[in-house]
């Protein structure tokens, strides 16, 4: 698979001590200058963002190297802004991984491509393990 072919830029908001996942609600605050900006360039716009976790939480200004290279397209679904801050709701649309990560003097921003998922070729029989496992457990919860 050519992975060029699939590369598009988008804002990015990397996020402190939280994961997205595809199909995910998250609400987020949004503190950073940069991050508050990425976020209104997305509402503007109505463009997905790119949701990446940091290595660590510490970090106020994070480079490349300091966030996972993999992480979520997401969309903005809401935003109330408190002051500098924003309170961000997100819903996560897919895995994606970044080749870049670097500040465009406005926002953080990012060259990626979406990841997909393998097909579950046995998905009914992957299901019905599932649910053998988790009345399993919940029976010996049961008996604890």
């Amino acid at each position: 698979m050519n992975y060029n072919e699939n590369v598009k830029t988008y804002p990015t908001l990397p996020l402190r001590g939280l994961v997205a996942f595809p199909g995910m609600l998250l609400t987020v605050d949004v503190g950073r200058k940069l991050s508050v900006n990425a976020v209104n360039y997305c509402i503007e716009t109505e463009t997905p963002i790119y949701v990446v976790t940091q290595k660590s939480i510490g970090v106020d200004m994070p480079t490349s190297g300091d966030v996972y290279s993999i992480g979520c397209l997401c969309k903005v679904q809401q935003v109330l802004k408190v002051g500098n801050e924003a309170k961000v709701m997100l819903k996560g649309l897919t895995r994606a991984k970044h080749r870049s990560f670097l500040s465009n003097g406005n926002y953080y921003c990012s060259d990626v491509f979406e990841l997909k998922d393998a097909e579950d070729k046995n998905r009914p029989v992957y299901i019905e393990s599932l649910v053998r496992r988790i009345h399993a457990e919940f029976l010996s919860y049961a008996e604890v």
